[in-house]
Formats: structure tokens, C-alpha cells, sequence
């Protein structure tokens, strides 16, 4: 696990060490770093093989609910529901893949019940099913807006556990506002698998290259400071 300032530090030292020149934004490299890791673990989720890697899943308590009007919510999708609740924040984003988010568990305040995260698109064909009432009450939909729903519930609070990259992921819930000893933003970690690690630095350095067209050396055994030499 690593801070941001330290990734955005070591690319800083990789890239100066190619070109004198090699001039970008902290927080464009730390964006770029942050996309790539996005992607890799949104595959290593494709495959199945990061659902064991606990470390990667936060803790998002007390994410608080209000009630709402399909109609003014503007989601016709509901129209049929009894009730509306919908989430008082946008949510952090939470990687997927074809098989869904990456939610290990939804649960209300007390543990005591358990929820489905689907998408609009899932509730909407569930909801066509002629057995649909059997399904009222335990669907959370996690919409495009950013936005979380539950129809046929008046539930006010919910934690989930999740694979999220969001740094404020957090501050969301309504549990725990205080903060002692907040930290800096760029003394923030982030939580990526170990055995990523390497491959995520590693594609992220070459975009960087491509962005600041630096050469490519075709010696893939020089070191940091002998390329430094022969592009220079």
C-alpha cells in the first residue's frame, strides 16, 4: 500500500530520469495512475480472482436515505412502486465488471437484513417478471445519476462493503462525521493488490512516456539512468 505523493513522487523521478523536460500535473498523474488501476482491477473482477482479496473492499457505513417521488425523481422505472427511497449523496464509484459491482455485502444498520445491488437495466426487466412482488423490498439500484434507490422500502440508513478507488469514500456515511486527525489529501493511500502493484506503475509510466512523447529506448535492459544517458 502506498500514498498517493509517493506513486505521483516515484513516476515524477522515473519520468525526469528519461527527459529534464518531462513536465506534468501531479494530479493528472495521479488521475492516470488511478484510471489504469480502475481498469486492471476491473478485470482481475472479470476473471473472479480479486473476490478473496478482502483488503480491497471498504466499509462505507450509515449512507443515508430520504424519501422520494418517482416523478420528481424523474425515474418513470418506479412508477409501479409503493414507496421511493433514494440516497441523500451521489455514491462513490464502485468498480464492476460484466458480472456486476463489486459489492461483497449490503446490509441495514443492525446487520438483521441484506440487499441485492442491481443496475436500472436489471430492475427494470425484473420488474416486467410476473413474480415481481416477491422481489419488492430487496433490490438497491445503483443508477447512472450516481444516485442509490430502493423501491417498496422506507429503510433511512444502509452500510455497504465494496471495492471502491474513491479516496472519500469514507466521508459518505453519516457515521463518524468528526475528524481528529484528518489527513492530507496526498498523504491519502490507495488500495490496490499487491500483485498488481508492479503492472498498474508500470502501464501507467508508459502512458505518461506517450503523453510527453519521449523515445523509446529498444534496450529493455538499461536501467532508469542509462536511458537517461542515451536519450539525452
Amino acid at each position: 500500500m502506498a500514498t498517493y505523493n509517493e506513486i505521483v513522487s516515484r513516476l515524477e523521478l522515473d519520468l525526469n530520469s528519461l527527459s529534464k523536460d518531462s513536465r506534468i500535473p501531479r494530479r493528472y498523474i495521479l488521475k492516470t495512475f488511478k484510471d489504469t488501476a480502475e481498469f486492471f482491477i476491473s478485470q482481475k473482477l472479470y476473471d473472479k480472482s480479486l473476490f478473496r482479496e478482502m483488503d480491497m473492499y471498504k466499509w462505507i457505513r450509515c449512507i443515508k436515505f430520504k424519501s422520494e417521488n418517482y416523478i420528481s425523481c424523474g425515474k418513470i422505472a418506479f412508477e409501479r412502486c409503493n414507496s421511493l427511497m433514494k440516497s441523500v449523496k451521489k455514491v462513490p464509484k464502485i468498480l464492476s465488471s460484466k458480472f456486476g459491482y463489486a459489492v461483497l455485502l449490503i446490509t441495514n444498520i443492525d446487520n438483521s437484513k441484506k440487499y441485492n445491488m442491481i443496475s436500472m437495466n436489471d430492475y427494470i426487466n425484473m420488474a416486467n417478471r410476473p413474480n415481481f412482488d416477491k422481489f419488492k423490498g430487496k433490490y438497491i439500484i445503483f443508477d447512472a445519476d450516481g444516485y442509490l434507490y430502493i423501491p417498496d422500502s422506507s429503510i433511512k440508513l444502509l452500510n455497504m462493503l465494496v471495492i471502491t478507488l474513491d479516496e472519500k469514500s469514507e466521508e459518505f456515511g453519516e457515521c463518524d462525521k468528526e475528524c481528529n486527525d484528518c489527513i492530507n489529501y496526498w498523504d491519502m493511500n490507495i488500495d490496490i493488490p499487491a500483485k498488481l502493484n508492479e503492472l498498474i506503475y508500470n502501464e501507467t509510466f508508459n502512458k505518461l512516456v506517450r503523453r510527453l512523447n519521449i523515445p523509446k529506448d529498444e534496450n529493455d535492459d538499461l536501467d532508469n539512468f542509462q536511458k537517461s544517458k542515451t536519450i539525452q
